[in-house]
């Protein structure tokens, strides 16, 4: 078969909308009726987690900025420009 594969997952953008209309979506259904109230929570449960992610990683990133600001250093758990943050950085090893 040409194309995509029949069970192929695409996979949505990843942003506040999308999240935002997944969310909306799922209470529509539920007023509807037609909605599953336990995938309904685990739906508001993953991105009630999802939004503390980010919320981590924005003070993070503003931390970062606050000691750049003071220091005139980059700090060296991050990874080039972005806020992601690096959760095991391995020791620099010291020859003796």
């Amino acid at each position: 078969m040409a194309g995509k594969e029949e069970n192929e997952v695409i996979k949505p953008a990843r942003t506040t909308a999308y999240l935002r209309d997944l969310l909306m979506d799922e209470i529509e259904e539920l007023r509807s009726g037609n909605g599953d109230a336990a995938k309904a929570m685990s739906v508001a449960t993953l991105a009630k987690q999802v939004i503390g992610t980010v919320k981590l990683e924005l003070e993070y990133a503003m931390t970062l900025q606050e000691l750049k600001e003071r220091t005139g250093q980059e700090h060296p758990l991050i990874e080039g420009e972005s806020s992601t943050l690096v959760l095991s950085a391995k020791p620099p090893v010291q020859e003796h």
